[in-house]
């Protein structure tokens, strides 16, 4: 198993700092770069999500953040917070 594979949203959401269901809203709506083999299974290259990242700004800076802010999270909070 290559080291700049990765196998499963919570994988892929772990390299993001971010939960499953974020790195999966990520994939509909910025375009993250993930594969699906026959079977279903999602996998990621470290690469592809890495150079992903670099090309946003604000993405960087979510990535470098040491206090991760969690999209999803958040608006669960906010809506907890009605």
């Amino acid at each position: 198993m290559s080291d700049n594979i990765l196998y499963g949203w919570n994988a892929i959401a772990e390299l993001l700092h971010c939960c499953k269901k974020t790195a999966m809203t990520y994939e509909r709506t910025e375009r993250l770069p993930v594969h699906r083999l026959a079977t279903g299974t999602v996998y990621a290259l470290k690469t592809e999500i890495e150079e992903w990242i670099k090309q946003k700004p604000s993405r960087q800076k979510r990535q470098m953040s040491s206090e991760i802010i969690d999209p999803v999270k958040a608006d669960w909070e906010k809506k907890l917070k009605k």
